[in-house]
């Protein structure tokens, strides 16, 4: 997966085709059919080792504010990303029927978990103002909204996400 990851960045998720990894891992064709079916097989373990190294990172510092962890996040997510260019455009358009829903399925995985570290930080921070929750907004409201708004931001290349932590300090820390 590190070839690959490789081909992802120097060259776009749409350069990476079998014959292209088995030239750079300097093995026969054939024997890459041991590891991988097809090449969209291929493009979705890729996508998901991608996605592995670009969202891999230390766990939450105890006591920093839930705004901080957003910024730290997103600066993280940012800067990996640079390791891929192009690499959110392509994931959405590279992968076709089947293999479309597993590597939304997988995609959906690694947003889990940024939620779940994300719902801990908010819950172990003590300075959140727990008073403007409710029925109707709650805390997963939230953070479903964040992570929209973060994925929106990256595709649209915003450099950072100093607008949204101003409206989470303004709306947390009363």
């Amino acid at each position: 997966m590190r070839v690959s990851r490789k081909i992802v960045s120097e060259r776009g998720l749409p350069a990476l085709n079998m014959r292209a990894l088995a030239k750079e891992c300097g093995i026969a064709l054939g024997t890459l059919y041991n590891y991988y079916s097809d090449k969209d097989e291929l493009v979705v373990a890729a996508i998901e080792s991608v996605w592995q190294d670009i969202l891999e990172k230390s766990p939450p510092d105890s006591g920093v504010s839930f705004s901080q962890y957003i910024t730290q996040t997103y600066a993280h997510i940012i800067e990996k990303l640079k390791d891929y260019p192009d690499f959110l455009a392509a994931h959405s358009i590279s992968v076709a029927g089947s293999v479309k829903g597993k590597a939304r399925g997988m995609m959906e995985r690694f947003f889990g978990k940024i939620r779940s570290e994300l719902h801990e930080v908010l819950m172990n921070d003590k300075n959140v103002d727990r008073s403007i929750f409710s029925e109707t907004f709650r805390e997963e409201n939230l953070i479903g909204h964040i992570l929209d708004t973060i994925t929106i931001s990256i595709i649209n290349g915003k450099p950072d996400c100093a607008t949204l932590t101003e409206i989470l300090d303004r709306l947390l820390y009363r």
